[in-house]
């Protein structure tokens, strides 16, 4: 039969922990949360606590563990006690303690010197604070971890811990772009397409590099448009290397939008032919054939005005056949931006 906290609090103290006495006298005792009392009493006040009344012993028992292995010098064993408190307050989806006991491990291993252990700690401890939503701590402990794991010449710690960091700066990013930030969620969506780069991954890496041209899209300006045509450029450059025919359309649809919005003087007109069989893309351009062109420029314009386009800075793809750029000497009307089906 299982004992009541009480009755576990007493065990602990006739022990003579004091420390785990303390832990779990907190752990036992928090506030209940939000929408009354059940009339279990003890055991509804312990799982309002976060948990279950059949574990209470285990969570002692680890506690005192850990201060018994701390006053006999054994740290690995320490370590291995709070992992053990952590890990179950993840299983049962209280991320406020098990940080606070990843916590606890993460110094452990720092006292020590413990470079791997660290890791781990640094590691699992930013993922407990992502999961309660946290997400600048998180990004924290990401970051951290990276410089571990490139002191250590850790090259999977490297890829784990960029994996991590492109989920969370595009959180960020996504948040501040919501709460009409332009500016830091630009900065995010730089640190997402690094970090992207770093983690070898070319769909993230893709993905980065068209959010990253709508973040400088936002702005308006032609410093940032033409920033998002190179950005739309390699966007288009990694998705025919994939062989994603839909990323494809999405990224001629969004250089047509921002070679439309330029109004420069040199006036381009810009011809996108997608080869293909038909499908709809992510833009919402017919895959089988699209035209885009930019208007003319006005009648007696000056030759100098007209000067072609400079795409020295977009990759090969962006100046192949499918994405060809024409001096608009052409006699037709001004024609504008539109989908042929």
């Amino acid at each position: 039969m299982a004992q009541d906290k009480q009755s576990l609090c007493i065990d602990i103290l006739v022990s003579g922990h004091v420390q785990a006495y303390v832990d779990f006298f907190y752990l036992t005792h928090r506030p209940e949360p939000a929408g009354g009392q059940s009339e279990d009493g003890e055991v509804a006040e312990a799982e309002a606590a976060g948990i279950p009344a059949d574990k209470l012993g285990e969570v002692k028992t680890q506690l005192a563990e850990a201060e018994m292995a701390r006053r006999r010098g054994d740290t690995a064993a320490v370590f291995g006690a709070y992992r053990e408190l952590a890990d179950f307050f993840t299983g049962i989806g209280d991320q406020r303690t098990a940080i606070y006991f990843w916590e606890k491990c993460l110094e452990i291993t720092q006292l020590t010197s413990d470079a791997a252990g660290e890791a781990k700690a640094t590691h699992s401890l930013g993922m407990a604070c992502e999961a309660s939503g946290d997400v600048p701590s998180a990004i924290k402990q990401y970051e951290t971890l990276l410089r571990l794991a490139q002191t250590a010449g850790d090259a999977a710690g490297e890829q784990q811990a960029n994996e991590h960091l492109v989920v969370a700066y595009q959180a960020v990013a996504a948040e501040k772009e919501a709460a009409g930030d332009p500016a830091t969620a630009l900065t995010f969506r730089e640190k997402c397409l690094e970090a992207s780069r770093a983690s070898g991954d070319a769909s993230k890496e893709s993905k980065a590099q068209f959010e990253l041209g709508k973040a400088h899209e936002k702005f308006g300006d032609p410093d940032h448009l033409r920033h998002a045509l190179g950005d739309y450029a390699q966007h288009l450059a990694l998705a025919e290397a994939a062989g994603d025919v839909e990323a494809q359309g999405a990224a001629c649809f969004a250089l047509a939008q921002v070679y439309q919005r330029l109004q420069v003087r040199d006036h381009p007109r810009v011809w996108m032919i997608k080869r293909g069989s038909g499908g709809r893309g992510r833009g919402g351009v017919g895959m089988g054939g699209v035209e885009a062109a930019l208007p003319s420029p006005p009648p007696n314009t000056p030759p100098h005005a007209t000067s072609p386009l400079r795409t020295s800075h977009l990759p090969p793809s962006a100046t192949r056949p499918r994405l060809i750029l024409e001096q608009t000497a052409s006699q037709r009307p001004a024609t504008p931006l539109r989908r042929l089906m």
